[in-house]
């Protein structure tokens, strides 16, 4: 899925169910080159439209995403997120993860 770059920092959308399966379509490894070309100060994937996700997926988010952050240098995470999700991304990422959260993508990007 790529992309949508708003003031510098690119956001994904997913929609629906995310698992383990479905992940490797929210993003793989294959769209870093579009990131390094636009020049991003960060990358956030958006709960917004999720209706459920489990470890799996997020599992897999977040090791793209940390290596997106390592060989980039930009800031990672996940936003849009409701209460629920919160307390689920926050169970299953536990205490080393190197990922941001946001309440919302506007205040990711006041934050960038």
């Amino acid at each position: 899925m790529k992309p949508v770059i708003k003031e510098g920092v690119a956001l994904i959308s997913p929609q629906g169910f995310l698992d383990g399966n479905s992940a490797p379509a929210v993003f793989g490894l294959s769209e870093t080159s579009y990131l390094e070309m636009a020049k991003v100060r960060g990358l956030f994937i958006s709960f917004k439209s999720i209706l459920f996700f489990n470890s799996n997926a997020i599992g897999y988010l977040t090791n793209v995403l940390e290596m997106v952050a390592s060989k980039q240098k930009i800031m990672v995470g996940f936003c849009d997120y409701n209460p629920q999700q919160y307390d689920l991304l926050t169970k299953y990422l536990g205490d080393e993860a190197m990922l941001t959260l946001f309440e919302s993508f506007e205040l990711a990007q006041i934050y960038l």
